[in-house]
């Protein structure tokens, strides 16, 4: 199994790195609606938040997590050749 992993095409590969740069530029721009729109505390004291906080937070985690899986087994496959 883990030899089909190293042996991704191009194609694969380049997909979860542009699924990870695009969840993270999600992830920062649901950060900044959530900072610059959504997030007060009204009279009574309440804090009203929206679900984008941790839709960015979730996407930010996600992205980075798909461009270390990328750049792991980028250096797996170039270790592989070298052998």
């Amino acid at each position: 199994m883990f030899k089909t992993i190293l042996n991704m095409n191009k194609k694969v590969s380049t997909r979860l790195y542009y699924t990870g740069l695009l969840l993270i530029a999600a992830g920062a721009c649901s950060l900044w609606i959530e900072k610059r729109f959504y997030q007060y505390v009204d009279h009574d004291g309440w804090l009203h938040e929206s679900l984008f906080l941790p839709l960015g937070v979730f996407s930010l985690l996600l992205g980075f997590a798909a461009l270390f899986l990328f750049t792991t087994l980028k250096i797996m496959a170039m270790i592989k050749v070298r052998r």
